[in-house]
Formats: structure tokens, C-alpha cells, sequence
């Protein structure tokens, strides 16, 4: 369903992304990890064509990307975006119905769509009129994936959604994308460890644009391809212990 084949993306004379191969099945959730700069955000802005390759081809349906327009395609992939990116001049309502709009859907059905993805999101209905400078760190969070998903797309993208909300409403999103699992096909970037495992059918870690290993949550962490996601499940094993003892 998305298939990156020898994929490279360079920023100025470094490579963010080096002869990248991946392949996410339909309905399935991939979780992309690495640290900072390991070409994670790069990977999601090609599939999405916020970037264009330097070599080698992106397919989301068995079509190269660069097939089909840059809008045209946004509009049949559902993005999450790390700061959540919501239209501050528009109501809750508008920002998650845009897409919709877009796309030529009539009122009726995009109010109904609006209202059902508000109480999937465990929102109240009268948000719908409300600005997103009234809501809470939380709830926008919840906004933006709504709208990723009001024009039920195929496809969905996350580019570290979650970082920023305390750990209880990090903990009922991940939950609410969880629930949904299999309705999509989709990548979920994040430098969390324990949020992959959780999250991912797979876990893909990259290490300074280069992909290092490919494998269950399972076969991750019982058996680490090399140096670089060995370091990487240690720091998240730490962390998690970390995590426990304050609890």
C-alpha cells in the first residue's frame, strides 16, 4: 500500500534519508522510530510529497506519487502533524470538515462526519463551534487526528502526534488510534519507544537516514539487528524503568 523502493532525500550535503527501502502492507500501522535527525519526518514528507526524492521512487497504492498532483494526493492521505497545525481563523468544526469540503462532500454529511469524529474523540459536541485557542493541549490533539481521519482516508500519517501532552492524554490517544487499527494503512513517527511497540505491527528504526532493522515489537527487542537499535531499545528500556520508579 505505501512502498518506498531505494529512496534517497538529501538536505544540503547530508543525506536525511540513504537508499531507503520499506513496504507497509495494507492495514497495516508501521511505527517509525529513531532519534533526532535519523530521517523520520523526511521518510513521512516524501510519502505525502511535502519533498520530492533525489533518487529512487514513493508508491501509495501501487502508483509512484509523483504520478498524481500534490493536492490531489494530500486529499486521500490523512496527516497528523507533530504540532497539530489547526487553522486558528477557523471553528473546531471547519478544521476537521476541510478536507471534506475539499473533496465536494455536501453539508449534511460533513456535519454528521464532524459530529460522529467529536464523539470518537471522546469531545463534546459544542466544540464543533468553538475556536481551537479555547481548547487544551489535550483536545487539540484530538482535533488534528480527527480531521486526519473526517475523509476516511486509505492512508494515514503521524509525525509524533502525542509528544507534547501529559502522559494520561497521550495515553487515551494512543488508545483511541489503537482502537482503529486495521482500518488503515499508515506510518506513525516517533522517538518513543514504548509508544512503537504499542502502536506498531512493525517497528521500522532508522539511524542517520539509514534503515537498520525491520521486525515485530517482539523481535526487536529480543533480538536488535545492530549497534545502532541496540542502543536504541536500551535507552527506551531505561527510560521506561525510570518512568516506573516514579510512579
Amino acid at each position: 500500500m505505501i512502498e518506498l523502493e531505494a529512496v534517497t532525500k538529501r538536505r544540503g550535503e547530508r543525506e536525511a534519508v540513504s537508499d531507503l527501502s520499506l513496504r507497509v502492507a495494507e492495514g497495516e500501522l508501521l511505527a517509525l522510530v529513531g532519534g533526532s535527525g535519523s530521517g523520520k519526518t523526511t521518510t513521512l514528507e516524501l510519502v505525502n510529497r511535502l519533498l520530492e526524492t533525489d533518487a529512487g521512487v514513493v508508491r501509495v497504492g501501487g502508483q509512484d506519487v509523483r504520478e498524481r498532483g500534490p493536492a490531489e494526493l494530500r486529499r486521500t492521505i490523512g496527516y497528523v502533524f507533530q504540532g497539530v497545525g489547526l487553522f486558528p481563523h477557523l471553528r473546531v468544526g471547519r478544521n476537521i470538515g476541510i478536507t471534506c469540503e475539499l473533496l465536494g462532500w455536501d453539508a449534511e454529511r460533513i456535519r454528521d462526519r464532524v459530529h460522529a469524529l467529536l464523539e470518537a474523540m471522546e469531545l463534546e459536541p459544542a466544540l464543533a463551534d468553538a475556536f481551537p485557542s479555547a481548547l487544551s493541549g489535550g483536545q487539540r490533539q484530538r482535533v488534528g487526528v480527527a480531521r486526519a481521519l473526517a475523509a476516511e482516508p486509505e492512508v494515514l500519517l503521524f509525525d509524533e502526534p502525542f509528544g507534547a501532552v501529559d502522559p494520561p492524554t497521550r495515553d487515551r490517544l494512543q488508545a483511541l488510534v489503537e482502537a482503529r487499527k486495521g482500518t488503515f494503512t499508515g506510518i506513525f513517527v516517533t522517538h518513543d519507544l514504548s509508544e512503537a511497540l504499542r502502536l506498531g505491527d512493525r517497528v521500522a528504526v532508522l539511524h542517520e537516514g539509514e534503515l537498520q532493522q525491520v521486525a515485530t515489537p517482539a523481535e526487536i527487542l529480543a533480538a536488535p539487528a545492530t549497534d545502532a537499535v541496540r542502543a536504541f531499545v536500551a535507552v527506551g528500556r531505561a527510560a521506561a524503568g525510570r518512568y516506573r520508579e516514579t510512579e
